[in-house]
């Protein structure tokens, strides 16, 4: 999408000649659109504008759109430059029309030249969420209640004693002033509840230094961020409430405990509180603590969402039974209010039917379910268990448990990456999927040493000598690469008493099979079909033939005599 870009000269480092928003505004004499129909990009050439006086240019008072269609296109790298060459230029406003760029518009609208001051809101194309059409690098000053919308800056916004609203924005400057902001609409990208990788920085949606703000934030439908930093905004409001669609987040870096101090009302929205590992995208090294000192009032069911962290509430808080932990968050992280304890629900999934679409994760405390028939997409198994009967696609196992079927069963997937955890088998008897579990591979099979094998013989089933399960079918000719932890091609296990023999080139020569090569008499004799008589097949025949025998010897063989 395309961005209305005002570019100032010479404006950024000290603020001057900011951009002033009186709310209150001149009345606008004329509503100039412009056009681009000149010979130039400048705002002095009438041929750009239509509306502007009878075919002239515009004038302080003035209302400036900039319509999507005109700057519409879909080559990279040919902003269309425009130029203010018009001096000390007052309008009552600047927006841009037409909605949203049509799909595939990747370039800006650019304006330099001369400041321009701002008598009414700054609307830039409503609807639009990271690709804001309106882009300013001069500093805004509202001189009464204003709103902003769609609209980012590289400098801040002054508010002194006025309340704004700030809708679908993004300051890269802070926040001064002590009257009250509103903020609305979150647009997805950078300065939204803190970054996922890296540092705790930038906040939103100012990420300069707010250390001059002191007035009160009220979040509808947005998503706010705390981090460390000392001149974060939301440090320095005199309170923040948020309604049952917000969200306010606490970042913290790399193994940095944090505390906040500011008030917080919330009617139902989440809380969530999360480390980042500092310049990199891997799991941090450590658990750390973020404690909210201030007050915490719940007037709703609040979530609460934990990533690496401990969250203290160690304030006044005030329906505290609101406040609760949502299902599947690790059991290493916890939630304390006051001095209870509280640790997460295991959060189980269960897919049915065609979620070809869906990647699911399983992750610390989660357990995903593939029913029989269902089908998913990816797996990614990383402190989880994945179970089930179903299809899926590829499965990277790192931490966490695979388990085919529901004791027991087949799984069917695609490529099968296992870097870790474990791949559990239960046999209760020699017929695949319904006896014994199986993973059925359509792909290639990667193991890795620290992936560990875990067999469970179930109930009292006997295996027989030479009985062999196969517990990876692999498809096509492709061989399996790795192996599980202690187990090289023909390693030996004992599992409650059974001895098996392990093969990665088993059954048509490439699927991953055990085999039994002792059972030790504790657990019974080896199924060699004397199990038949003890079963009670031939017991009648031998009763019967016992009696024959005793009324011979006894009745018959007298009388020969």
């Amino acid at each position: 999408m395309k961005k209305l870009l005002f570019r100032v000269a010479g404006i950024l480092a000290a603020f001057s000649a900011p951009l002033l928003i009186t709310g209150v505004a001149h009345a606008a004499a004329d509503t100039c659109t412009w056009t681009g129909g000149g010979s130039d990009e400048n705002f002095s050439t009438a041929a750009n504008w239509s509306g502007c006086d009878n075919g002239t240019v515009p004038e302080s008072g003035d209302t400036l759109v900039f319509p999507t269609s005109v700057d519409s296109d879909t080559t990279a790298g040919d902003d269309r430059i425009l130029n203010n060459d018009i001096s000390s230029l007052s309008v009552a406003g600047i927006t841009v029309s037409g909605g949203t760029y049509p799909a595939g518009d990747i370039d800006n609208y650019r304006i330099t030249g001369n400041n321009i001051t701002l008598t009414g809101d700054l609307i830039g194309a409503p609807g639009t969420s990271y690709n804001r059409q309106m882009r300013l690098e001069i500093g805004l000053v509202a001189a009464a209640p204003v709103t902003v919308e769609s609209v980012t800056t590289t400098a801040g916004l002054a508010i002194g004693s006025n309340n704004v609203t700030v809708t679908n924005s993004f300051f890269n400057g802070g926040l001064t002033g002590s009257g009250g902001v509103t903020l609305r609409d979150a647009p997805t990208g950078v300065g939204l509840g803190g970054p996922i990788c890296g540092t705790a920085d930038p906040s939103s949606p100012f990420g300069g230094d707010s250390s001059g703000f002191s007035g009160f934030v009220n979040v509808i439908g947005y998503s706010v961020s705390v981090t460390p930093r000392a001149n974060d905004m939301l440090r320095h409001a005199a309170g923040i409430t948020l309604d049952t669609d917000s969200t306010i987040v606490f970042t913290t870096d790399n193994g940095v405990d944090m505390t906040f101090a500011t008030p917080i009302a919330i009617n139902g929205g989440t809380i969530e509180a999360r480390q980042v590992n500092e310049g990199s995208c891997t799991q941090p090294n450590s658990v750390t603590t973020i404690t909210l000192t201030g007050s915490v009032t719940a007037t709703g069911a609040v979530d609460v969402r934990l990533d690496h962290t401990n969250l203290t509430l160690s304030g006044a808080v005030t329906g505290g039974s609101g406040v609760s932990l949502v299902d599947g968050i690790s059991k290493d992280w916890a939630l304390r209010i006051g001095s209870e304890v509280f640790l997460s629900d295991t959060l189980t999934t269960t897919y049915t039917g065609n979620q070809s679409g869906t990647d699911p994760v399983a992750g610390d405390n989660q357990v995903v379910i593939v029913s029989a028939g269902a089908t998913t997409g990816d797996v990614y198994v990383g402190g989880g268990t994945l179970k089930g009967s179903g299809t899926v696609g590829a499965i990277t196992l790192v931490s966490g448990i695979v388990a085919p079927g529901l004791s027991p069963g087949c799984l069917a997937s695609g490529n099968l990456s296992y870097s870790g955890g474990t791949l559990q088998i239960e046999i209760n008897g020699a017929t695949v999927c319904t006896e014994y579990d199986q993973q059925q591979v359509t792909g290639t099979v990667a193991l890795a040493a620290a992936t560990t094998l875990n067999i469970s013989r179930l109930a009292a089933y006997v295996p027989a000598l030479n009985a062999s399960y196969t517990i990876i079918s692999n498809d096509a000719s492709d061989a399996v690469t790795g192996t599980f932890v202690g187990l090289a091609q023909g390693a030996t296990v004992v599992v409650d008493g059974v001895t098996y023999t392990i093969s990665y080139t088993g059954g048509d020569g490439n699927d991953v099979t055990l085999t039994v090569t002792a059972v030790d008499a504790s657990v019974g004799a080896p199924n060699t079909g004397a199990h038949i008589i003890k079963s009670g097949i031939l017991l009648p025949i031998f009763a019967i033939l016992s009696a024959a025998a005793i009324i011979y010897m006894n009745f018959v063989a007298p009388k020969k005599k």
